[in-house]
């Protein structure tokens, strides 16, 4: 069970080997200051499920802040982001999408989490419209709020990425990212659903702040909380295969 405070309030932040820090990143790796790398299973709860960097993503944010477009002020961009969520919701097969940062809220396993490449039964169906994840990378918003009430520069980042996850969802890179998730080891108390590990159980049996040190130590990134789902990145090496199935054997029951 869980009894310490650190993991009955987990930091929502990555966590590294004690005097390391990130110096970089590429796609779903992130380096240290020594040049090691770690797989990235958590994916900033889905901000970052299109990689850390990217492709376009760097120049579209510079080009807004060289137009000085920093503080709320009308553009064309609100009106661009719902047509493109509009697209986003066709190509997924679901009515509508609500935006929320890329922290999800409290009851972020609820059923009405849309997680893109997941198993078509696990997508919300129903009720009150679902909540996606826009991957934006190092965009953190209020779980409400309005269009206009934010800089363009983020609503220009958002946009963007709503179309890149579009058109990466009917790309070959999609489907190859799927075939290479049913290769990959599933740990114990969890159930493969596409790309994504659901957690069957509400909590882990053990201490996940601990286990999240050791596979940290093992070049593996884990999520904060055992409830949260992993997410099987878009790339996997031979040795980073290797590293994970390492962890999947010695994972804690």
């Amino acid at each position: 069970m869980i009894t310490t405070a650190e993991e009955a309030q987990p930091s929502r932040s990555y966590l590294l080997p004690p005097g390391r820090i990130v110096r970089r990143t590429r796609q779903w790796w992130l380096y240290d200051q020594a040049g090691d790398r770690y797989l990235d299973f958590w994916q900033a709860d889905g901000s970052a499920f299109l990689g850390h960097r990217p492709r376009g993503l760097g120049r579209l944010v510079e080009a807004e802040i060289d137009r000085g477009l920093w503080a709320p002020v009308p553009t064309a961009w609100p009106g661009r982001l719902e047509r493109a969520l509009a697209r986003l919701a066709a190509v997924a097969e679901l009515p509508s999408l609500t935006p929320i940062h890329g922290r999800p809220p409290a009851d972020h396993l609820d059923s009405r989490r849309w997680l893109p490449l997941c198993h078509p039964a696990d997508r919300p169906s129903g009720g009150a419209p679902p909540t996606v994840v826009v991957p934006v990378p190092g965009v953190t918003l209020g779980s409400t709020w309005e269009f206009s009430e934010i800089s363009p520069m983020i609503v220009a980042a958002l946009t963007r990425m709503t179309l890149a996850l579009t058109d990466y969802l009917s790309s070959g890179p999609a489907q190859q990212r799927v075939a290479q998730a049913e290769e990959t080891a599933v740990p114990p108390g969890y159930r493969r659903s596409g790309v994504w590990m659901l957690p069957v159980e509400e909590s882990p049996r053990f201490h996940w702040a601990a286990w999240r040190t050791v596979a940290a130590e093992r070049g593996i990134l884990l999520p904060p909380d055992g409830a949260t789902p992993l997410v099987i990145p878009g790339e996997l090496t031979r040795r980073d295969g290797e590293r994970w199935k390492g962890l999947v054997h010695d994972w804690p029951i």
